[in-house]
């Protein structure tokens, strides 16, 4: 839609015909980053008319000869934040989008970027962390204090807060306090 949703058009995904889009990062009207079921990160920059393809984490080591049962692996998750692309293709991975050198970050288990601009990870840890579009983190939060883990529903950011829906638990934070609320 370029009209906020009053009118829409159908887009189709090139040369994935039994796949399908799992995520979808508009960065503009015309430019976005689509993930794909089957091992694709379709990019966009006419608003959907043509797409490039951008290797994917799984493109990289099977091209460097890792042996990899399954070779359709879904991109789960796309993101753009500064000069940054941050995927999920089973785990979370990490590049700078003019040279794709997929990095994975170690130990996130969800990651979103919030309304504010800022990427919000959790960790395997039960850690918060906010980072700024050049991925320097800015603060880090314990969620909880127990090692289990959580299962994370969503997390934005406001002016005063960060909020994570966690279990069936919201948890806040204004960088100093924190209280977390059944």
């Amino acid at each position: 839609s370029m009209d906020e949703g009053r009118t829409w058009k159908t887009i189709h995904a090139p040369n994935v015909p039994s796949a399908h889009i799992t995520d979808i990062c508009m960065l503009s009207p015309k430019e976005g980053l689509f993930g794909v079921s089957e091992n694709k990160i379709l990019h966009t920059t006419d608003g959907g008319k043509t797409f490039e393809s951008i290797p994917t984490p799984l493109d990289l080591a099977l091209s460097g000869g890792a042996r990899i049962s399954n070779n359709k692996i879904p991109v789960s998750q796309v993101m753009r934040i500064g000069r940054f692309y941050i995927v999920k293709q089973e785990s979370y991975f990490v590049t700078s989008y003019d040279n794709i050198n997929w990095q994975r970050i170690p130990d996130v288990t969800y990651a979103t970027i919030t309304d504010a601009g800022t990427l919000m990870t959790v960790s395997s840890d039960n850690s918060i962390q906010e980072y700024d579009d050049k991925l320097s983190r800015s603060w880090k939060k314990k969620l909880t204090d127990d090692t289990k883990p959580h299962s994370i529903n969503s997390i934005c950011v406001d002016i005063n807060y960060a909020y994570v829906g966690f279990d069936d638990k919201i948890w806040r934070s204004d960088g100093d306090t924190i209280n977390v609320y059944s």
